[in-house]
């Protein structure tokens, strides 16, 4: 088989390398939707998993509303550290600072009681050796710590001033401290900021609100048995849970849309399939003459069946290298773009650090490239193999009589549409373009099962395309409609620069509003706080 494959198969595939690269192409074009939705969707969440444990640190309970910035009262700081088996509960609240030198710079403000000493052990300050120093410092409201990364990019040393802008409006802070990049620091590609909790409430515009509880328990304490517990405790919109758990709502709430990529890729690379089966059956009439020789000359229909087949599997083997390859280089060119989306929706930005790669589910994907390639060659592979050789000899224009009717809606509705428009055309396209038209339209209505495979392929990209364009073309027309209707309709909108790619809780001071109102040609100022919902 191998010695037919190198003497006979190789030299055809070279003869009809437009051919070849239809069928390498198309299962390739699945294969790397497939690989890249895969590697993206695992990436995303493995980073996001990463962040969550990085912010929970030695927590092994955490209290939380949500997944948004809405935040809940102080007070049941109170009701958890009552708890006998509880050692420390830290109180934190989160938000967003942004730099007004640089105001693409968005920095994840983390404040937490530093007084506590569990919330002082959670960070590694560098260059600055006395705790008390740092504790001094943050006596001034405005006080902060940003991680080496940070402070790089900007220019920034320890006791130097960098202008924010806060909920609370534009201020001046001094760098107290730089983290080192371990642990949390690490959290966010360094874009991080620390202050005290009072401090961090105030520049928010959030008093006596805390967005998280990070609890540390005695020795001997069952973690389940605490959890219950204190889940009784707690006002009911709140969820006691360990910090992983975060992470399994964040996988509940992304499951529909990555199921909807999931399947348009699948999608693709069924249309691959359609494109593989019309190039095969076509193929296997060019080179009818060939194998009906060696049928001629000896060869076994079962052999020529696994040559074919055989064919197949190096094509599709090939195709699939080729699309896992390329599924990973398109995966790191988006995952950029995806992680971006997935901060907006979850006020959480968690930059994707590399990629997580999972061996067996691309070798798994590559296996089904190869099954799909297989299972599109074995309809045109059985009919070539089973032909009467002298019969092919006399008659090489025999058509595709006998093709197996797929199972699938777009092949049924092509089918019929073929065959009741072959009437029209075959008399119309002659009429219209002389003998060329005479020669296409026969070639084309011989066999309308295979003319309603080419059909249908193209209808299902057509299908995959206009499905993907009406999905974001509703969505922007969605948006738009809430933004310019009900009662956000004006004629402008003044928002904050960290809002431009994409919502952030970074609104502007109330003051801002004086300043809007006393531009000429302004009527009418109206003041708008948008808050993430909770259920």
């Amino acid at each position: 088989m191998l010695r037919l494959l190198r003497q006979i198969s190789l030299p055809q595939l070279r003869a009809s390398w437009g051919r070849t690269a239809l069928v390498v192409g198309g299962i390739a074009t699945g294969v790397t939707l497939i690989v890249a939705i895969n590697v993206i969707n695992t990436s995303v969440l493995a980073n996001l998993e990463r962040t969550i444990a990085l912010v929970a640190g030695p927590a092994e309970i955490q209290v939380t509303l949500g997944v948004g910035e809405v935040g809940f009262s102080e007070h049941v700081v109170a009701l958890v550290r009552d708890d006998p088996d509880v050692a420390g509960a830290v109180p934190m609240v989160r938000g967003t600072l942004v730099t007004v030198d640089e105001p693409r710079v968005a920095l994840q403000l983390f404040g937490v009681d530093l007084v506590a000493e569990q919330d002082l052990a959670r960070y590694t300050v560098a260059r600055v050796t006395e705790r008390r120093e740092i504790l001094r410092g943050m006596a001034d409201p405005r006080s902060i710590l940003l991680t080496e990364t940070v402070a790089a990019r900007l220019g920034l040393a320890v006791g130097d001033a960098v202008s924010l802008s806060a909920p609370s409006g534009v201020a001046a802070f001094t760098v107290r401290g730089l983290l080192a990049p371990e642990g949390l620091a690490k959290a966010f590609a360094g874009n991080l900021a620390i202050m005290d909790l009072a401090a961090a409430q105030a520049a928010l515009g959030r008093p006596d609100r805390i967005d998280q509880i990070d609890l540390i328990l005695r020795d001997g304490a069952v973690v389940d048995t605490v959890r219950d517990r204190l889940a009784t405790r707690v006002p009911s919109p709140l969820e006691v849970g360990r910090p992983a758990q975060r992470g399994t709502r964040y996988e509940t709430v992304l499951a529909s849309f990555q199921a909807l990529l999931a399947g348009l890729s699948l999608l693709c690379l069924v249309a691959g399939v359609y494109i593989i089966y019309n190039t095969t059956s076509t193929g296997a009439t060019h080179r009818a003459l060939a194998l009906a020789s060696l049928r001629v000359t000896g060869a076994e229909s079962g052999q020529l069946f696994m040559l074919l087949m055989l064919e197949a599997l190096a094509l599709g083997a090939v195709g699939s290298g080729i699309g896992i390859v390329n599924g990973l280089i398109l995966a790191r060119l988006l995952i950029a773009l995806v992680t971006d989306a997935m901060g907006v929706i979850f006020q959480l930005r968690f930059p994707t650090e590399g990629l997580a790669i999972a061996l067996l589910a691309q070798l798994g994907i590559g296996i089904l490239g190869i099954g799909a390639t297989m299972f599109a060659s074995f309809f045109a592979a059985r009919r070539v193999a089973r032909m009467d050789p002298l019969l092919r000899l006399h008659s090489i224009a025999w058509g595709n009589a006998g093709s197996t009717l797929w199972n699938v809606s777009m092949l049924i509705i092509a089918i019929p549409i073929v065959s009741w428009s072959a009437r029209i055309l075959a008399r119309g396209i002659p009429r219209w373009f002389g003998p060329e038209g005479r020669v296409a339209a026969e070639s084309l209505f011989r066999s309308t099962v295979r003319t309603a495979v080419t059909a249908g392929a193209v209808g299902m990209v057509f299908g995959i395309g206009i499905t993907i364009a009406t999905l974001a073309r509703s969505h922007r027309a969605s948006v738009g409609h809430y933004v310019s209707s009900g009662f956000l309709a004006s004629d402008l909108l003044v928002s904050a620069v960290a809002t431009e790619g994409g919502w952030l809780e970074s609104p502007l001071p109330e003051s801002a509003a004086a300043a809007v109102a006393s531009v000429p040609g302004v009527r009418t100022v109206e003041l708008i706080r948008i808050m993430p919902g909770q259920e």
